[in-house]
């Protein structure tokens, strides 16, 4: 496609002495306005719908708040899967379980850290927006907590960047790249404009067309050599929690987005190329819908799952209960166990922590998954497939 075909509606095309082309984006918000046509209306009704939906779900649950962290693990681990981090649910809820060390004392995987750095950040930045303002520093805030501790990626933690990147298949160079971020000169006068974006009241975008918006630019910024996609995700959620919206933290859009990448980067290529912002738009407020009805589906499964693990605890157990339900209780925020952690969790000796861990994989409620004989961890696969989409 040669420049003069592309429009310009949302940014331009800037010619490099190098001899490759970088996209510079228009700020927010789209000019001219977003045509809200009967489909793109009936979109966003549909999406806050979902949204409601799923709010009032979470409201009715008995245990909500276990869940919430456990599905932000979730979505910590599949953001970084779109990045092409190799991290299972399981890999990362072992490494909390250790004390953020390996089994036998070693120091996991850097993409394992990561996934925890992502439910840190996650967190801290919920404090953060309730009640105040979501902005470029709380941004680089973010990202700085999102590479903590990783070495040999630590360095350009929180700071912009100064040199060029480009998005594109392994090989590929600034001139065949399939896309490259405005220069690096640009990018903090770009999230300026942004941070005015977000913080301007008089715009009255609906919350999910603004996070629509605010995804989609940051994701064209690019404004770190690393992590910019994460960043993206993360403050989807963030953004519509400070907007009041109720349980954000259990959508899993990076699931949503993953199932078919290339529709995901076209949709964002045809706003840069085509000026297509209602069917980018659109395509966001599709996959909300699908990400929270997803949710709900999960919730409600999990819940089941709750409540016939406990009755088949209370059948089988002749005696008192009380320990194996505590311990059933506790897997709805961490589904993966060691003896020492049961023996805590229930009150027991190790010794009668064992055996109950045994009974408990006996009933199929607990699956052992290092196949040692030391250091054994126990994992509730009901949760860890429902979370995985199995």
């Amino acid at each position: 496609m040669q420049t003069e075909q592309l429009s310009s509606r949302a940014g331009e095309y800037l010619e490099r002495q190098a001899g490759y082309r970088a996209f510079v984006p228009r700020n927010l918000p789209p000019v001219p306005p977003l045509i809200v046509e009967d489909r793109l209306l009936e979109m966003l009704c549909a999406a806050e719908r979902a949204m409601g939906r799923l709010s009032g779900y979470a409201e009715s649950l008995e245990v909500p708040g276990g869940f919430f962290e456990l599905a932000q693990r979730a979505e910590a681990v599949n953001s970084g899967r779109l990045d092409g981090a190799k991290v299972s649910l399981v890999d990362l809820l072992r490494w909390e379980l250790d004390g953020r060390r390996g089994p036998d004392g070693d120091h996991c995987t850097g993409e394992v850290r990561m996934a925890a750095n992502s439910v840190d950040a996650a967190m801290w930045g919920l404090g953060q927006v309730i009640g105040g303002q979501v902005g470029s520093g709380l941004m680089i805030q973010l990202h700085a907590r999102l590479f903590k501790g990783l070495r040999g990626r630590d360095r350009g933690a929180g700071q912009l960047r100064t040199s060029e990147i480009w998005i594109g298949p392994s090989g590929s160079t600034l001139a065949s790249a399939v896309y490259v971020p405005p220069p690096p000169a640009m990018v903090l006068d770009l999230m300026r404009s942004l941070e005015r974006f977000i913080q301007a009241d008089a715009l009255h975008l609906p919350p999910l067309v603004r996070a629509a918006c605010v995804y989609y630019q940051l994701d064209t910024i690019h404004p770190f050599l690393d992590g910019s996609g994460r960043l993206a995700r993360l403050m989807i959620p963030l953004m519509l929690s400070g907007d009041r919206m109720t349980a954000p933290q259990l959508l899993s859009l990076s699931d949503c987005f993953a199932r078919d990448r290339v529709e995901h980067f076209r949709r964002l290529q045809w706003v840069r190329e085509r000026g297509d912002w209602e069917g980018w738009v659109a395509y966001f407020l599709g996959r909300m819908i699908l990400a929270a009805d997803d949710a709900v589906s999960r919730l409600s499964r999990a819940e089941r799952f709750r409540r016939d693990h406990r009755q088949l605890v209370a059948k089988r157990f002749t005696g008192s209960a009380t320990a194996a339900l505590a311990v059933v209780d506790s897997l709805f925020v961490q589904p993966v166990v060691s003896v020492d952690s049961v023996a805590g969790i229930a009150g027991r000796t190790f010794a009668n922590a064992n055996l109950l861990v045994q009974r408990l994989e006996e009933m199929g409620l607990l699956t052992e998954v290092t196949g040692h004989r030391r250091n054994r961890r126990f994992c509730c696969q009901a949760y860890i497939r429902l979370l995985a989409g199995d």
